[in-house]
Order: C-alpha cells, then structure tokens, then sequence
C-alpha cells in the first residue's frame, strides 16, 4: 500500500484509498485495513472531505 501501485480491482483500490486517507487525513479513522467493510460498520469510513486533517497523521510515531 505504501507504493505507487494502482489496483485493478474495486475491492483492492478501496483498501487502497483508506489505508492512504488513514495516514493523509487522520489516524483514527480508516482502521480496518484489509477488511474495509468494518469501517463502514463501526462508522471510521467517513467521506475525507467530512473530516478534519489531522495534524499527525503524517508523522504519527516522530521519535521513529
């Protein structure tokens, strides 16, 4: 996921495209990398643009 790779398929890109807002907009949502059909039953899928960026969530772990 942390490549420049685009997947074929509509499963993969949408995994894709969480894992990616999950880092980009905020850490706490998107969490359920492979199975992206939890976030959407716990509610942690929100539209990017409904969430505010967060400002760690591209450097969430700064001592690494």
């Amino acid at each position: 996921m942390h490549t420049g790779y685009k997947p074929q398929s509509e499963r993969f890109g949408r995994i894709r495209r969480n894992h990616r807002n999950h880092h980009h907009y905020s850490e706490h949502y998107w969490l359920g990398f492979t199975v992206p059909e939890v976030d959407a039953w716990l509610g942690t899928e929100p539209h990017p643009k409904a969430v505010a960026r967060s400002p760690t969530a591209k450097n969430i772990h700064p001592d690494l």
